[in-house]
């Protein structure tokens, strides 16, 4: 025989782990303009996180060139994940190109200058 149960027992937590998709939005910035007391131009606040110029934010950028230059994913999947046009694309990553090319000459000559270099390149455990 089954005993019957005579209502909820309470609750268990349950961790499950899930994964969210790409969600490209719109963010619209209301940019506070002032004008500048000196030479009397017009000035206005650029929005947060993004890059003097630029249509796409900081972290829209690094998403999709993580993915092209890192995953190997091609412009075609990203545009299709996206729902940006492939030639917008290409665009933003030759932009971002121009503005980091002094990037990796600028992090060698850090290094070099550093009194403590270390380049570990095995898979090797270390103790």
């Amino acid at each position: 025989m089954y005993a019957r149960t005579t209502g909820p027992l309470g609750f268990r937590a349950r961790t499950v782990i899930d994964c969210q998709p790409v969600r490209i939005k719109k963010v619209v910035y209301h940019l506070e303009r002032k004008r500048c007391p000196g030479c009397k131009r017009i000035v206005t606040a650029g929005p947060p996180g993004v890059l003097a110029k630029c249509l796409y934010s900081n972290q829209l950028l690094a998403y999709v060139a993580v993915q092209h230059y890192i995953y190997g994913n091609t412009l075609g999947q990203i545009e299709k994940q996206t729902g940006i046009g492939y030639s917008s694309i290409v665009d933003a990553m030759r932009q971002l190109a121009a503005r980091l090319k002094d990037v990796p000459g600028s992090l060698i000559q850090t290094y070099r200058q550093s009194s403590v270099k270390h380049a570990d390149e095995t898979g090797w455990r270390t103790r």
